[in-house]
Order: structure tokens, then C-alpha cells, then sequence
């Protein structure tokens, strides 16, 4: 499983010079949304996820063998360490059979957009001795742009509750759903460092390195797959996963990787950053309709940004910053990889 970074991503900037009045002034350029992902994103560099449709975390179970007759279940609760923010949210909590040990849960806030009189907000829970237990755990605040919320027993919020659509946090979640789609068509307009062979990636069983230079590394592609080669034998069933690998180097400034059609991720797959921090590396899905499909207990680093189509992360799946039309986390863990200035 691939180590994530956590770090302040840098920016390099440049000095310029000049004489005035017999003094010498300076001044920073600001960086490009080549240069810095931080600028490029905008408003949606502080959430988690950013949905411009509908955001969802379903908490769920496996159940399996125990090899003796019998059964277990595994519950794969949903979860972001950071905020969401999308139009309308949608959260399931209390997938198995021991009460707390499967919330969903929000690592700070959840700021859905919907006005009154639509519902902005939906949570579900089991009911424990006939009586709606919480289920989702919001660590800040839960906001909405005036819609109301439905099942509000379902949920636990730390912080407070705003559902006038007034609120501070309506704003900046606002503006972004436009910063991100904006980014997505400036990181498609930049001109291509690198190639690979056919324009895709498709691996099954087998890895592959991209090799990222100093600054500015674009790659376009038509679609990226992996998956695993799966063999049986005397009765076992043998997975062997497929890995890109994306490798830095200290003067990296982005890794951009422009995607026209689809991501594809298989079960136990993955997309590993090495040598820096994922922050710089990003997979912009372009088409329309396109979609970006993460399989259980995959790993993926880099940033998502799917501006017209789906992004969904399956169970046991680790994911980074999720942007889209419509993100679901089935099961799936997420994990900011931004710190942004």
C-alpha cells in the first residue's frame, strides 16, 4: 500500500527586477495553473470532495467464508478526513451488526448547495431498538444553501447546523463547483511533454513507471486501465495486481495527466506517487460523460478531477481529492493529499 504524503505543496515563483526612481523593487509572479495546482484549483483546493451534482458516502459490508461452515462480515465504513462540498449529499451509515463500528464519517464539514424547497441533505441509519440511531459523524459544521435535511436523527454534527443558505461556507462552496471545471479545461489546453505508445495505458498483471521531469510534465491519453490477472489453483484463487507507478523528481513542479475518455482501476490496483508529494499529480478525465471506476481495496494517489462524468471508489478502496459531476464512496476511504497556502 503506497505511503501517503502530507506536506505544504510549493510553488515556485519568480523575481523580477527592475530600476525606479534609483530603487530596486521586486516582485512575485504569480505561478500558472501549469506550475501550481493549488492556483489552479481554486476554492475546491480546501474540500475533500466537490461534486457540482451529488456527492455520496455509503458505509458497507462484505460477508465471507470463515472457512469452517460458517460466516463473517467485514464492515467498510465510508470516510473523508477533510470537507464536502457538492449540491446535494446523500450518506449511509451502519452497514453491519455492531452499532458505531461502521459510521460514515466527515472529517470536518458538509456543505450541500441545494435551495428550499429541495432536500439538500439525506441520511440513513438501521434502527436500533426501534429507534433511528446516528450513523454519520460530521466532525464541523453541516450546511446547507436553504434545502432542508431528511433523517436528521441519522447524523451527528459537532459543529454547528445552518440551513438558512446564508451561511459563510455557502460561498466559497459555491464558487468551487466553477474553480474546478474552470481548472479541468485549463489543464487540457497544456501542450503535451511526453507520450507512450497507442495514447493509453492498459496493464493486467503488470507494472509500469512514468517519469516525471522538472516542472511542467503533461501526458494525454485516450484512457487508462488496469487490472489484475486472476489464476486458481487446487482450490486457491491468486490475484496479481497491476501498478502505475508515477515518479518524481525534487524540481517536479506538476504531473498532469489529461484523460479522454476513461479511468479505470481493477481490485487491489493502483496508482502509486513516488518521490513527492501526490499533490502534484493529477488526472483530468475530459470527455463528456466520462468516468473514473476505482475497484476494491485500490489504491489511488493522485488527485481526480472528473468535470463532466462520475467518479466512484469502491470498498477498501484509498483514495486522494475527489472532483466531479457525481463522486460516490461505496465503502471507500478518502484522504486530502492538498495543503494548500
Amino acid at each position: 500500500m503506497t505511503t501517503r504524503f502530507k506536506s505544504l505543496a510549493s510553488a515556485g515563483a519568480a523575481v523580477l527586477l527592475w530600476m525606479g526612481g534609483g530603487s530596486v523593487q521586486s516582485a512575485l509572479a504569480q505561478p500558472t495553473c501549469g506550475q501550481d495546482l493549488c492556483v489552479c484549483l481554486g476554492a475546491a483546493k480546501n474540500y475533500e470532495i466537490v461534486a457540482t451534482k451529488s456527492a455520496k458516502m455509503i458505509s458497507t459490508k462484505l460477508k465471507q467464508s470463515d472457512g469452517s461452515g460458517g460466516t463473517y462480515i467485514t464492515p467498510y465504513p465510508a470516510s473523508v478526513d477533510d470537507s464536502v462540498c457538492a449540491t446535494i449529499g446523500n450518506f449511509t451509515g451502519r452497514m453491519a451488526t455492531d452499532p458505531g463500528d461502521d459510521d460514515a464519517q466527515l472529517g470536518t464539514d458538509a456543505v450541500l448547495l441545494n435551495p428550499a424547497p429541495k432536500v439538500a441533505a439525506s441520511f440513513m441509519a438501521y434502527k436500533v431498538a426501534k429507534v433511528l440511531t446516528p450513523a454519520v459523524t460530521i466532525s464541523g459544521d453541516l450546511v446547507t444553501g436553504g434545502g432542508s435535511v431528511k433523517n436528521p436523527g441519522a447524523v451527528s454534527v459537532a459543529g454547528s447546523t445552518d440551513f438558512s443558505g446564508n451561511h459563510a461556507k455557502v460561498q466559497p462552496c459555491q464558487q468551487a463547483l466553477i474553480d474546478f471545471q474552470s481548472a479541468s479545461t485549463a489543464l487540457q489546453a497544456l501542450a503535451p511533454t511526453q507520450t507512450v505508445p497507442l495514447n493509453k495505458i492498459a496493464l493486467k498483471g503488470t507494472d509500469m513507471d512514468i517519469n516525471a521531469g522538472p516542472g511542467t510534465n503533461v501526458l494525454n491519453l485516450t484512457s487508462i486501465s488496469l487490472k489484475p490477472t486472476v489464476t486458481k489453483s487446487y482450490g486457491y484463487v491468486y490475484s496479481t495486481p497491476s501498478t502505475l507507478n508515477i515518479n518524481l523528481v525534487p524540481t517536479t513542479d506538476v504531473m498532469v495527466i489529461n484523460v479522454a475518455k476513461t479511468v479505470s482501476i481493477g481490485k487491489e490496483c493502483g496508482i502509486a506517487v513516488l518521490g513527492g508529494n501526490p499533490s502534484r499529480v493529477i488526472l483530468n478525465v475530459t470527455g463528456k460523460k466520462s468516468m473514473a471506476s476505482i475497484g476494491a481495496d485500490a489504491t489511488v494517489d493522485p488527485i481526480v478531477l472528473v468535470a463532466n462524468g462520475g467518479i466512484t471508489a469502491a470498498r477498501g478502496s484509498e483514495v486522494g481529492n475527489l472532483f466531479g459531476k457525481n463522486v460516490t464512496l461505496r465503502g471507500a476511504t478518502g484522504t486530502t493529499d492538498l495543503f494548500c497556502p
